[in-house]
């Protein structure tokens, strides 16, 4: 019962796993019609009809049999014998069936007599505990229950009932009978027709499908084939099947069968060869039905021994073996049935055509009525289409067939299966593919005579792939490049003479297999492995080492490679290359190798093979340099010349010295890297003495004893010796100068120079030169100018190569070490910034030892300056506009690598010699600081001339003047005359002559514009400097005729010296009233501005307009005038005759804005006088007297009040009633008058000065120029804390408001045309970007100090406390971009010199800083105090003539302030009417008094305000 229940079991896992394939029952049931059998006469067919619930097989066999029944009901028990020739039936094994319970649970069976089916369920209660065993347990089924009772056998599979398929499934099902191919027909042997019914779409129109086998032709006999057509419905494929079969063993009955069948070409394609071309996919492989693709490109079926699941072969059983062992004999086998029957005529194969219809052997086995031209031909390759390639075969889970595609090759390999160019058969070792070229150029009996019968393939081989021809052992490119090279070698050695034009050929394919077309081989792996680059390279070496090359002589043959061969080039256009070519025996291919244009592909393959033409650069490396290695003679200085003219104008080309330099490394393998270098290492040229020169050329008719000369009384030619040109330091003869002199003359004026240099050096030689300084000999001169066309650019090449152009030539010392920084400085005047730096500001003594190297020193030079001969300086420019201009520095190399240019010896000998003559005859050294030279059109007025140390060289000489400049020497230029007027103002020179001042200024206006020089400019416009010379007396002018009385001796003005901003250009003209017959000049006589027209001519408006001198007075200037003179007690209420002239010269004015602007100007000076003496602010009205400090409301006089003291004094109003009228002012009443208070003290103020609207553009956010100004004022924060306590307390109080400040920079700033520093806009500081800032800010740091905007530090009273505060700024700003340590820098100088003591813990301190804007931290602080007093030189910001006012210093100053005088009352300055004579005296006494107290105590400096406050026009 056990063993029972173990079979059923064993039978369902039977049924469910013996195939792979889910509907592999369906093959099954194909096996079983296959296997069946058949009356005679009857067409074997098998039919499938698939519907929704079933699949019904179909056949009309003869019928079951009872053993075929039991068979079927049992396991292993096959009933199918073996045929009679061996052969088995397909099923053998007794299984197959059981497939069929994958799908039905219930198959019914109907054949013959025998009507039963299977339960795949049969139910315990029937079969006790044996489940599955309803596979093998028939049930008996009613003959009616048949469904096509027409056919003999029907097997139907109803599918699993409640379990049915799924959809999924079912189209699988369905697919899978859709899919069998007609191939099946191809080796079953009874089956001709498979019909297939599909109803699961429409069970009322079933898709129907025919397959069917016809074989066409049948041939029998030891190699039997067959053309089978199968027919798929209306698609028809013919199939060429190759039978055989053989015994198993010897006197075996047991038969192995084999067949290959190949597909052939179908009817719908064009050509065979468009067919083969597509890429093939695997063919099963089968054991009657198909197993599965082992990678046969063509349908291989044998009778294998495979495994039950009719999946694998068995690999290991001998049956399979002997069949592989058959294959490669097979298929050549099949190759000769394709040959002698299916492959096209020979005729076809001449002809070149591609067959469609067969008219091969094949057509001859059939009939006409059979169609026999319906069968294709097919190419002669077809068979390799079909090969597997290595790697093929073999995949899957057995290797049975791997490596047997070697084994197929290598059996064709020795077959003659490949046909030739000519349609014979050959081996494919005798078959050469090579490209069409190649059949030109070596055609068949060429190749046949030198390979041993090779012939080229025929071009029909050329449609297989590449691999195949691979590994059919066809010679492939490759093969035919070496091929090429052996044949051409071969027929060269073998004829008499070389046939050049066929040589052409073969380097031209030769260039196409290394270079071309023919370079990219179709073997794709190795171009994979290798690179197209490394073939190429190969094959180029190959043909660089083929003596093959012919040469021009035509006496022997080269390689590439041989040194010394090149290729011909033109050279009947250059006979002087052309000459030197023949001299140096120089190897040339043969020019007609290189003609015709296939010449140029030759051309191009011997360049890639270094086989260069005639260039330059191989002429010079190949032919030239080893010429100058050799040793010189007088036979061989044509050929010298020759090479050297090459050679010089070839080195300015620099592409080409690199190729020369490329070239010689690869002609010496490495060893030598610079043809330069190489040629200059190599050279010797001609020389002689100056004295054998100059003895040759001078005729004498008697010889001195001792000289010898030919027959004819002439001196001998000098000797001729050899020597390099570096080393015995040669200079060019006096026949080189003349012959250079008469050459520039002809090239113009433009080299009028050189020629006069050469010319004077020619001149001068014999005067100058060392007899003994060896010269260029003549005879290399003469060649020289028979064969150059630019003498003076082959003397230039000759000087690169050491050959002086000078008289005395330099020559480069050794490298000299320099121990430290004072052993340089001892070595004098090596520096070359010694006028503007110090070499320890450059250089650190770590730094040191260095190494002076390329210095230059001439020991000629030395001895002539030694002789201070007259015309040395003209000799010596001349030689500095060829070469000593190029020797005057040399190179100061540090430890670390750091370079600096020094000057050399030969500079410093010339600097510290007395050698140059000036005006007076006298010989001076260059390195005199005071010396200057002018130039020629632009020479100082003789005036000037004897204030300055002027040399004046011979202008007429070469390159004097470059010469001068080079060793240091300056032209006189502005910057030279700004240093003597500051010398004259330093000095307090106050004794010049009008003409003298106006000669200057205008020479000085010139040099300024003609050099652009804004920094000189700046000296006036910005600094202020006081460079404008006037006479101390207003009445010493050029007008006044009795101003002569008044001068001083040598009739020169006795002046003093005053900036732009105390002078205007023009004379503020008030009609025709005059005093002393003039016009009164009474803007001059106030004491505060000069008019520049009282001393010098109109004409120079201009020069001081450049200088920044204002040219008309302004309402400003002229009230403000009017202020200063009531301080300084010059101008009282007795004497109003010049606040009449101001007033009349307003009248003048056109402009109605001048009232208003001169009204406003009333408001801020005390400059209106009043009835009671005093001059007061006047205000426009009552509500405004308290806008200002000490501003009044000022009454006209009335008939009822003609005094008070706010009255108007009357005699201003007398004359000038309608001015006061027209700016405002009203009569007064007694009660006005009586309440007015009195005016405080007059202060002085600086001019102010009114521009156009100013426009700011290009806003510039979070910029340095900010930073530093809100920066620098925390730093003058903290010295007003400690230095002016006070002051501090009253500008602090304003913290709030100072810390809104806002200061704006921006790219451009304008007030009309001019660009402008800065402004204040609305109360905010609008500053022009500066990129160096430090002082070039100091105008936009007063503006912030002045302003009431901000600290508002601009009265009288804080003279001093803004003078120490500009000071402090101006240092700041420069510390903060030129410091190291800036933090470190500033608190030092804050600590040690300005003694603010609070600096060093200034974070300890509760300020408020102003702007918002700390100081730098500390990073180390000083570590002693020094106390020391300040100067008082500094910036006060106030025009020079108001320092005569005393200055009323800060408490607790320091010592450092001035003493301080008192004045009159709290009001001010007392100007009463009936102030004395006396009294006056008295205060001017006083003030004269602390004016000399304070510049004894070295306080007071010369006022220099550094900056401008430019105000927007409102």
């Amino acid at each position: 019962a056990q063993l029972q229940k173990n079979l059923g079991g064993s039978l369902g896992r039977l049924s469910a796993d013996l195939y792979r394939e889910q509907h592999h029952f369906v093959f099954e049931l194909l096996q079983n019609a296959a296997d069946c059998l058949y009356h005679d006469g009857v067409t074997p067919k098998f039919k499938l009809v698939l519907n929704d619930d079933k699949l019904v097989a179909l056949q009309n066999e003869v019928g079951f049999s009872e053993q075929n029944v039991r068979a079927l009901c049992a396991v292993d028990d096959s009933t199918k014998p073996k045929m009679t020739d061996g052969r088995q039936h397909i099923g053998r094994k007794g299984i197959g069936f059981k497939s069929v319970f994958k799908a039905s649970d219930m198959p019914t069976i109907h054949s013959g007599p025998w009507h039963f089916r299977f339960d795949a369920n049969l139910t315990p209660d029937s079969a006790g505990d044996l489940k599955g065993i309803g596979l093998v347990v028939p049930h008996w089924v009613l003959p009616s229950s048949k469904l096509y009772p027409d056919w003999t056998t029907e097997i139907a599979l109803p599918f699993k009932v409640g379990k049915d398929l799924s959809s999924y499934e079912k189209a699988a099902l369905r697919r899978d009978v859709e899919n069998l191919d007609g191939a099946l027909l191809l080796n079953l042997p009874k089956l001709r027709l498979i019909e297939i019914e599909d109803g699961t779409l429409d069970p009322e129109r079933p898709i129907r499908r025919s397959l069917s086998r016809h074989d066409i032709v049948t041939v029998a006999g030891e190699a039997p084939w067959r053309i089978v057509e199968i027919r798929d419905n209306e698609e028809v494929r013919q199939w060429l099947s190759v039978d055989r079969s053989i015994p198993f063993q010897e006197n075996s009955k047991e038969q192995i069968h084999i067949t290959l069948s190949f597909p052939l070409p179908p009817r719908n394609c064009r050509t065979s060869r468009e067919w083969l071309k597509k890429d093939m996919e695997p063919l099963p492989t089968y054991c009657y039905l198909p197993l599965r693709s082992f990678g046969w490109y063509v349908a291989l079926h044998a009778n294998f021994d495979v495994t039950a699941s009719r999946h694998e072969i068995h690999s290991d059983k001998s049956w399979n073996v002997k069949i592989k062992e058959q294959l490669p004999s097979l298929f050549v086998q099949a190759f000769h049935i394709m040959k002698d029957h299916l492959f096209p005529s020979q005729e076809q194969f001449a002809e070149g055509l591609e067959p469609l219809s067969c008219s091969a052997p094949a057509a001859e086995l059939l009939g006409e009525e059979e169609g026999g031209k319906e069968i294709r031909c097919i190419p002669p390759y077809f068979l390799f289409r079909f090969l597997p390639i290595p790697g093929a075969l073999g995949k899957g889970e057995s290797d049975f067939f791997r490596g047997l595609e070697a084994k197929l090759w290598q059996r064709f390999q020795s077959d003659r299966c490949v046909l030739a160019a000519d349609g014979t058969w050959l081996e494919p070792s005798k078959v050469l593919r090579a490209p069409s070229a190649m059949h030109k150029v070596v055609p068949e009996t060429l190749l046949k005579k030198h390979k041993g019968g090779m012939q080229y393939m025929h071009p029909s081989f050329e449609q297989l792939p590449a691999n195949c021809l691979k590994h059919l052992g066809i010679s492939d490119q490759d093969a035919a490049f070496n091929i090429l090279i052996e044949v051409a070698i071969a027929e060269v050695h073998s004829s008499r003479e070389v046939d050049i034009p066929w040589l052409r050929q073969v380097y031209g394919l030769l260039h196409s297999f290394a270079f071309g077309e023919l370079a990219t081989s179709q073997r794709d792996d190795e171009l994979n492995r290798k690179g197209l680059a490394d073939r190429s390279r190969i094959r180029t070496e190959k043909i660089a080492n083929l003596r093959l090359l012919p040469l021009s002589d035509r006496r022997e043959l080269a390689t590439p490679r041989d040194c010394g061969v090149f290729m011909t080039v033109d050279l009947s256009s250059d006979p002087q290359r052309e000459r030197l070519v023949k001299s140096l025996g120089i190897s040339l291919v043969d020019p007609l190798l290189l003609a015709e244009p296939e010449g140029e592909v030759v051309r191009r393959l011997l360049q890639q093979c270094e086989v260069q033409e005639l260039s330059t650069a191989a002429l010079l490396i190949d032919g030239v340099l080893p010429f100058l290695q050799q040793k010189p003679s007088e036979d061989t200085l044509p050929i010298l010349v020759d090479g050297l003219i090459l050679w010089s104008k070839s080195s300015q080309d620099v592409a080409l010295m690199a190729e020369c330099d490329r070239l010689l490394r690869s002609r010496s393998e490495g060893r030598l890297t610079s043809f330069s270098k190489a040629a200059r290492a190599a050279v010797r040229l001609p020389f002689s003495s100056v004295g054998e020169e100059s003895a040759a050329s001078s005729f004498s008719s008697s010889s001195s004893e001792g000289e010898q000369v030919d027959s004819e009384g002439n001196p001998t030619p000098p000797q001729l010796h050899f020597s390099s040109p570096g080393d015995n330091l040669l200079v060019f003869s006096k026949g080189f100068h003349e012959a250079l002199a008469e050459e520039a003359k002809q090239q113009g004026d433009g080299k009028a120079e050189i020629a006069k240099g050469h010319a004077l050096l020619a001149e001068k030689m014999g005067e100058f030169a060392d007899p003994a300084t060896k010269v260029l000999h003549k005879a290399f001169l003469e060649h020289a100018k028979a064969s150059v066309t630019d003498l003076s650019a082959f003397v230039g090449f000759l000087q690169s190569l050491g050959v002086s152009l000078s008289l005395y030539p330099a020559s480069i010392v050794e490298d000299k070490e320099v121990e430290s920084i004072a052993m340089f400085e001892q070595l004098g005047g090596r520096f070359l910034e010694e006028k503007t730096k110090k070499f320890r500001d450059l250089v650190q003594e770590s730094e040191f030892p260095a190494t002076i190297v390329n210095d230059f020193a001439s020991p000629a030079l030395e001895v002539a300056m030694q002789k201070r001969a007259p015309g040395l300086d003209k000799v010596l420019g001349a030689c500095s506009v060829f070469e000593l201009k190029d020797q005057f520095e040399c190179t100061l190399v540090l430890q670390g690598g750091r370079k600096l240019p020094i000057r050399s010896q030969l500079a410093v000998s010339l600097r510290r010699s007395a050698w140059l003559t000036t005006r007076d005859a006298k010989m001076v050294a260059p390195c005199d600081s005071s010396l200057f030279f002018q130039d020629k059109e632009d020479a100082l007025p003789t005036s000037i001339q004897p204030f300055l140390s002027l040399v004046e060289p011979d202008y007429s000489s070469p390159g004097v003047e470059v010469f001068l400049r080079r060793l240091g020497m300056t032209r006189v230029n502005s910057r030279d005359l700004l240093k003597l007027v500051r010398k004259w103002s330093s000095n307090n020179d106050r004794c010049f002559t009008e003409g003298f001042m106006m000669d200057f200024y205008t020479a000085f206006h010139k040099y300024i514009v003609n050099e652009n020089a804004n920094d000189v400019r700046d000296a006036f416009k910005v600094n202020l400097e006081p460079l404008i010379f006037i006479p101390e007396e207003v009445d010493w002018t050029k007008a006044n005729p009795n101003w002569n009385t008044k001068r001083a001796v040598s009739n020169k003005y006795i002046g003093k010296w005053v900036n732009v901003k105390q002078c205007v250009v023009k004379m503020a003209e008030y009609g025709n009233k005059h005093i002393v017959g003039q016009e009164y000049p009474w803007l001059s006589h106030l004491g505060m501005y000069r008019e520049l027209e009282l001393h010098y001519n109109k004409n120079l408006e201009k020069q001081f307009g450049e200088f920044g001198v204002i040219a008309d007075c302004t309402a400003e200037m002229a009230v403000e005038s009017l202020e200063f003179a009531v301080q300084r007690e010059t101008l009282t209420t007795q004497d109003l005759e010049i606040p009449k002239f101001a007033l009349r010269w307003l009248n003048r004015r056109s402009n109605k804005e001048w009232f208003p602007q001169f009204r406003d100007a009333l408001a801020r000076y005390h400059a209106t006088p009043l009835t009671d003496g005093r001059f007061v602010k006047w205000a426009k009205a009552p509500e405004h007297e308290n806008e200002a400090e000490g501003v009044l409301q000022v009454y006209s006089p009335s008939p009822s009040q003609t005094g008070g003291q706010a009255v108007l004094h009357g005699e201003l109003w007398k004359f000038h009633r309608s001015s006061y009228q027209r700016m405002g002012m009203c009569p007064a009443t007694m009660g006005q008058a009586a309440a007015a208070t009195l005016a405080p003290v007059a202060p002085a103020t600086q001019p102010a000065i009114h521009l156009e609207e100013v426009v700011a553009s290009g806003q510039i956010e979070d910029s340095l120029v900010e930073q530093d100004l809100r920066r620098t004022l925390s730093y003058i924060q903290l010295l007003l804390h400690d230095r002016y306590p006070e002051r501090y307390r009253d500008i602090n109080a304003l913290a709030a408001q100072l810390m809104k400040v806002e200061i704006e920079v921006y790219e451009y700033l304008q007030c009309g045309d001019e660009d402008i520093d800065c402004c204040w806009e609305g109360g905010v500081l609008q500053v022009r970007d500066i990129p160096l800032r430090g002082d070039k800010l100091k105008g936009a740091l007063r503006a912030l100090l002045t302003s009431d905007c901000c600290l508002g530090i601009r009265d009288i009273h804080n003279a001093w406390v803004l003078r120490d505060c500009m000071t402090l700024g101006e240092e700041v700003l420069v510390l903060l971009i030129q410091a190291g340590k800036p933090g470190r820098s500033i608190a030092r100088k804050m600590l040690v010199e300005y003694e603010v003591g609070s600096m060093r813990d200034f974070t300890k301190l509760d300020l408020q800083w102003w702007l918002q804007q700390p100081p730098l931290p500390m990073e180390e602080a000083p570590a002693t105090m020094t106390h020391r007093c300040r100067p008082a030189t500094g910036h006060l910001g106030l025009p020079s003539a108001s320092i005569a006012v005393p200055l009323g210093g800060p408490s607790g100053g320091g010592g450092c302030s001035p003493a301080t005088a008192s004045r009159t009352g709290s009001s001010g300055l007392d100007l009463g009417l009936g102030s004395s004579q006396n009294g006056q005296g008295q205060r001017q006494q006083e003030q004269e008094q602390e004016q000399q107290e304070e510049e004894e105590e070295g306080i007071l400096g010369k006022a220099t305000p550094s900056g401008t406050l430019c105000m927007p026009k409102k």
